[in-house]
């Protein structure tokens, strides 16, 4: 889980509920200082490479569609080309 600790759509409260409903989580991460829009933020996309590569080492695999997954890249993309606002991620394994 990588989550926002500034977060005013998902605040922190709702995401310590989803952190705690996750079984299995195996990667869980709170960028300081992001907001709702974290994929902007260098931290974020460390994080996010750390959490995958994470994934790689233990043989897990995300657990997200191939749709979801596109919209996602596609957001990054667009919050790195012009800071368009993006959605918060969550990658947990099974």
């Amino acid at each position: 889980m990588i989550a926002a600790a500034n977060d005013t759509i998902v605040p922190p409260r709702r995401t310590k509920l989803v952190r705690r409903a996750i079984p299995n989580l195996v990667f869980d991460r709170t960028i300081a200082g992001a907001d709702h829009n974290l994929y902007r933020h260098a931290a974020f996309r460390m994080a996010l490479t750390e959490a995958l590569t994470h994934l790689k080492s233990t043989g897990a695999e995300p657990m997200i569609d191939e749709e979801t997954k596109a919209d996602i890249l596609n957001r990054i993309r667009e919050a790195k080309a012009d800071n368009a606002p993006t959605d918060a991620i969550a990658f947990a394994a099974t």
